[in-house]
């Protein structure tokens, strides 16, 4: 009997040129390793765009003209949730305040994905998404409404993923980059 893969830990990391022309490619692969997940085909198209959202930044901002870089994709299971982690190694770039049409895309990724944590340095941009597993999601629910907010507490190394968010809020509320003590090397 074969088991799904949120019965299992899996892990996979791929690379690509970051070039736009690669997204298809990133967003088909992506979606076959998603097809073994217990998650209905909305969340999978969820996750895609999110995913494609993250990686399209890294391909159209992370690297200056004329410069070449990749752009990595790993993903890896827990028992209860699905992990993202979207790597470029070039130089973070605000995005434009003048651009009115532009820049949701951060937004957009955290309407569709339960956490999104961002961090860049010198080494490059990572932008950590996680997933929760529908078999947790009750039970997570349940926790969530005994539990306080001033209560949750992160996991160790994933500042600001077991902060809940106000659903309604986050289209409307800016998202803050935080640095990290080890910004500096």
């Amino acid at each position: 009997m074969s088991r799904s893969l949120a019965e299992r830990l899996e892990y996979v990391h791929r690379w690509w040129p970051a070039d736009a022309r690669r997204l298809r490619a990133i967003r088909r692969a992506l979606r076959g390793w998603l097809g073994t997940c217990a998650l209905s085909d909305d969340r999978i198209d969820d996750v895609v765009l999110a995913v494609d959202e993250a990686v399209a930044n890294a391909v159209e901002h992370a690297y200056g003209p004329g410069e070449t870089g990749t752009v990595e994709l790993v993903l890896w299971t827990e028992p209860s949730s699905l992990n993202i982690e979207v790597i470029d190694h070039g130089t973070w770039r605000p995005p434009p305040s003048d651009d009115a049409f532009r820049g949701r895309g951060i937004q957009l990724m955290h309407h569709l994905i339960d956490s999104v944590a961002i961090h860049f340095d010198a080494r490059g941009t990572r932008v950590l998404m996680r997933h929760e597993m529908p078999a947790h999601r009750k039970e997570i629910e349940r926790s969530e409404r005994r539990t306080a907010p001033s209560q949750m507490q992160d996991p160790p190394g994933l500042a600001g993923l077991g902060t809940p968010v106000d659903p309604a809020a986050r289209d409307d509320s800016p998202i803050p980059l935080q640095r990290t003590a080890d910004d500096s090397t």
